[in-house]
């Protein structure tokens, strides 16, 4: 019946191979502390480990990182103790006479009036333990250290392997330096020479490559200056370049001012690990705002210092709390982990990871050390956005019953860049895939099963700027754009076709095609037990319409008075002329900027450590990229899926050979 009741007999069998290497991992584990407090000395306490047959991890109590040359020392003593293959004692006897033996017991563990006391080399190690081990040291065979962390305010934390597992990794590390001999085409005698050569040479052309980067940033000083704000009657341009020093920076600020004429102009970037920071103010408007003091209070804000003219001023500081990551997906999560392990908080450019087990390890990451991890969505920042949400929520067209989200359009040209078309570097399902999982989670709450049909249309792309000057108001991506290839094969499906429930009950009928011909279509609306709402395309500042039985559309101001509460945030206020809107007029490009800012505000109020920032975090990011895949995955499996099973990596056939390429 498949039940188990009380009475029943059953047989219990021992997997000898996976006992025996655990064996050998919680013997070593003993060996490994014994060996840390006569290194590191006798502050040493556990605080935790973990053993299975695979590896060992060991927690201990220690107030700084080990250096390099005391992990060597922790290996060589272990392994001394296991070359010379002495027998392991057990003894059972009472707790004082283990003491009186120099037994080391676990801080608040209750024994009883009999204890088991393990004695390794002939003394090295002695402690209270009850658990499986070797008979001999030399059963270990060997252990080799393959991590060494901080995972909490004074614990530390060592993770290594034993007998099989470290000779699999000593025959990994002797294939790596194979591959690498080939690679650079020398002998194992010269590699080190051979790395050390390709390395300064490197560095050099990095140099090279950073005086032709100062030379293009000059050259795009025009473009830049169109970017500046009116704020209080002066032209103000603020913006970030990174890979530049002080003095690139100095001359950009020059051009920018001569440029310009009359304006503020503030550049801050990242350049060598440190942040660079130039201002430059017009003679005409010193008397109202000084470089000065511009480059003072922007250098106390990340840990420097600064100062000079009040017409021109440097300044910098090595204090980076937080990154922008702003690569393609594929790197996300390598540099994201990075940052957090260096302390640093960050806000990725959706979507968050490449797969959702690369989001796993942000998010995970984000926990371990305690760092902000924030998406940078911004369709649902959008201020008309922000007054949909505020109607649904009012109840004015009831319970959401039904959402439709159909966009359609785009034939075989190529959408934005080449990379959006490629499976192993986003695709367009995913790229633009997020923003739109995260509107529907915005208005309707959790996602739970999806089915859905994709498709890969178009197997080649065009595009129609290659090779072209850029034109008067071509846009925000072609300058770009002119430099990609005429044509190229895609890989990355480019329609899906799904029915999605939401826990609430509320069904999706959701459409994204980025391959049909002929009449485009946007169609965004929620049908609710008492009307129903048309939702504009994001960022066009258009009106959305409200409809209620035996009464007239309504986009206009009276939509305000039905949600007389509704406020927009500060930041979102201030960039587009008002707490309460209900349209606005921009153009994209400046559009896109004030909602970036405002992802911006956010970000920085949530490292502040304010409540409900950020607003979209990594969960939800991850949850976004979840949805997104949940479209394919449904595809692959011809079967609904649930977003639970992509978010938890349960369901990744569509993502096991992206998955495989990033090495994860």
């Amino acid at each position: 019946s498949g039940e188990l009741r009380k009475g029943d007999r059953v047989q219990a069998r021992v997997d000898d191979h996976i006992r025996q290497a655990t064996k050998l991992n919680h013997s070593a584990t003993h060996l490994l502390h014994a060996a840390l407090r006569q290194v590191l000395g006798e502050h040493v306490q556990q605080k935790g480990s973990l053993v299975d047959s695979q590896r060992l991890r060991f927690d201990f109590s220690h107030f700084e990182a080990i250096s390099g040359e005391q992990l060597r020392q922790l290996e060589d003593m272990v392994n001394e103790q296991i070359r010379l293959n002495t027998a392991v004692a057990i003894e059972v006897t009472d707790i004082e006479t283990a003491k009186n033996k120099g037994a080391m017991a676990l801080f608040g563990e209750k024994y009883g009036d009999q204890v088991r006391v393990l004695t390794m080399g002939d003394g090295f190690s002695v402690e209270l333990c009850g658990g499986t081990h070797v008979s001999r040291t030399g059963d270990i065979g060997l252990l080799k250290i393959t991590s060494e962390s901080g995972i909490a305010a004074g614990v530390r934390r060592i993770e290594a392997v034993t007998g099989a597992g470290a000779l699999a990794l000593v025959r990994e590390v002797d294939d790596q330096l194979k591959h690498i001999g080939q690679a650079v085409k020398s002998s194992r005698e010269t590699l080190v020479e051979k790395v050390t050569t390709l390395v300064e040479r490197t560095r050099q052309l990095e140099k090279d490559v950073e005086q032709l980067r100062a030379k293009l940033t000059a050259a795009a000083g025009s473009d830049m200056a169109s970017d500046a704000q009116q704020i209080a009657g002066m032209q103000v341009l603020v913006k970030r370049v990174d890979r530049q020093d002080g003095k690139a920076l100095l001359a950009l600020v020059d051009q920018l001012k001569n440029k310009l004429g009359s304006a503020v102009v503030l550049l801050a970037g990242e350049h060598d690990g440190k942040v660079v920071l130039v201002a430059g103010v017009t003679k005409d408007l010193v008397a109202r705002i000084k470089a000065g003091d511009l480059i003072r209070n922007a250098a106390a804000a990340v840990g420097g210092k600064g100062g000079g003219r009040p017409d021109m001023a440097q300044g910098g500081g090595t204090d980076v709390a937080a990154i922008d990551l702003t690569t393609t997906p594929r790197y996300h999560h390598t540099v994201a982990v990075e940052a957090f392990e260096r302390g640093w908080h960050v806000m990725s450019e959706k979507p968050l990871g490449l797969t959702a087990r690369a989001c796993q390890l942000m998010v995970q990451a984000s926990a371990r050390h305690d760092r902000v991890l924030s998406t940078a969505e911004n369709y649902r920042r959008d201020p008309i956005n922000r007054l949909g949400k505020a109607l649904l929520d009012s109840g004015v067209i009831g319970d959401p019953r039904l959402m439709l989200h159909h966009t359609m359009g785009g034939g075989d040209g190529m959408l934005i860049s080449v990379w959006r078309h490629q499976k192993d570097a986003s695709g367009v399902l995913l790229d633009v895939g997020v923003h739109f999982a995260d509107i529907l989670e915005y208005y309707l709450g959790p996602a739970s099963t999806i089915y859905a049909q994709t498709r890969l249309h178009e197997k080649t792309r065009k595009n129609p700027v290659a090779g072209k000057g850029v034109t008067e108001g071509g846009g925000v991506y072609e300058r770009w754009q002119t430099d990609m290839p005429a044509k190229f094969e895609a890989t990355a499906d480019d329609a899906g076709y799904s029915t999605m429930l939401f826990e609430s009950g509320t069904v999706v009928s959701y459409i994204e095609d980025h391959a049909s011909r002929g009449e485009g279509m946007w169609k965004r609306a929620i049908f609710g037990s008492r009307g129903s709402m048309d939702l504009p395309g994001d960022r066009s500042g258009r009106r959305l319409t409200l409809h209620l039985p035996g009464q007239d559309a309504e986009s206009g101001a009276a939509l305000l008075d039905l949600v007389p509460e509704f406020r927009l945030d500060a930041a979102t206020a201030a960039l587009f002329g008002g707490d309460r809107l209900f349209e606005y007029s921009f153009e994209f490009v400046e559009t896109d900027r004030k909602l970036i800012a405002v992802e911006y505000a956010d970000f920085g109020l949530a490292i502040q450590g304010q409540s409900g920032h950020p607003e979209v975090s990594g969960a939800q990011g991850q949850r976004s990229v979840a949805i997104a895949y949940a479209w394919m995955e449904s595809q692959v499996a011809g079967r609904s899926v649930t977003v639970d099973e992509v978010l938890n990596d349960e369901l990744n056939a569509y993502q096991a050979d992206i998955n495989d390429s990033l090495g994860i």
